[in-house]
C-alpha cells in the first residue's frame, strides 16, 4: 500500500542508477500485483539506456495476458527496438469501437513517433473516418510523419483547435462560429463536411452553423 503511491511520485522523477535498480527489482518481482509491476515498467520507460530495462520491456511487451493494454505494450516494444511489432499491436485499435478514444489517441501518437509507410497506412483511414475528434489526432500525426505531404495550413489548425468549446455562453459561441467562418473556405470545406458526418454528433453541431454562415447548400 505504501509502494504504489510512491511509484506515482517516481513517474515524475528523473532517472538515476539507484532508482532504476530499485524499480527493476519491483518490475521483475512476480509476487507483486500486476498493477504495481505495470507502474514500475512505466517508470522504466525513462531508463532505456540500461540494457536490462530494454530486455525487460521487450519481454513484457509480449505478455498480453499479464499486461492487457495493447498501446502500453506497443510502446514498450518500440522502446525495445521493435517498431514493426508495435505497429502490429496498435493496428486493431484503428478500426474498432472496442477501445476508448483515449486509447486510440495514445495509439495514434505512438504511430506518429514511429513514422514510416506502415504508420501512414494505418492513419490515413482514421483521418478520413467519421469520428472527428480522433480524426484530428490522425491528421496531426500524418503531418508530423510527412509534413511535405500532409502539412496542415494555419486555418486548418485553427479549425481543429476552435471547432468546439466545452463551456461557453451564447455570445461567445456566436463569436467563435463567426471567426471560424471567416477562415479560408477552400482549405476548410472538406474538413467541415467531415465534421458533418461525425458519429459523436459534436462535429455535426459545429459544422452546421459554419456551413450556414457560408450559405453552403451543397
Amino acid at each position: 500500500r505504501i509502494v504504489e503511491p510512491c511509484l506515482y511520485i517516481l513517474l515524475e522523477a528523473s532517472t538515476s542508477q539507484p532508482l532504476t535498480d530499485a524499480v527493476l527489482k519491483l518490475a521483475t518481482d512476480n509476487t507483486q500485483t500486476q498493477i504495481l509491476r505495470e507502474r514500475a515498467l512505466r517508470q522504466l520507460e525513462k531508463a532505456t539506456d540500461d540494457p536490462r530495462v530494454v530486455q525487460l520491456l521487450d519481454v513484457s511487451s509480449q505478455q498480453a495476458t499479464t499486461f492487457r493494454n495493447p498501446v502500453m505494450r506497443a510502446r514498450w516494444a518500440r522502446l525495445a527496438g521493435h517498431p514493426d511489432r508495435a505497429i502490429q499491436m496498435v493496428a486493431p485499435l484503428m478500426d474498432t469501437s472496442e477501445y476508448s478514444d483515449s486509447d486510440k489517441h495514445e495509439a495514434i501518437t505512438l504511430l506518429s513517433e514511429i513514422g514510416g509507410p506502415a504508420s501512414i497506412k494505418l492513419l490515413e483511414p482514421v483521418a478520413a473516418a467519421d469520428d472527428w475528434q480522433v480524426a484530428i489526432t490522425a491528421y496531426r500525426a500524418l503531418a508530423i510523419i510527412d509534413p511535405a505531404l500532409y502539412r496542415l495550413t494555419k486555418d486548418q489548425e485553427k479549425l481543429m483547435q476552435g471547432w468546439r468549446s466545452m463551456k461557453e455562453g451564447l455570445e461567445h459561441y456566436q463569436r467563435r462560429i463567426t471567426e471560424l467562418a471567416k477562415l479560408n473556405r477552400n482549405e476548410l470545406r472538406s474538413f467541415v463536411l467531415q465534421m458533418l458526418r461525425d458519429n459523436t454528433i459534436a462535429g455535426q453541431r459545429a459544422a452546421l452553423p459554419i456551413l450556414a454562415a457560408w450559405k453552403d447548400k451543397e
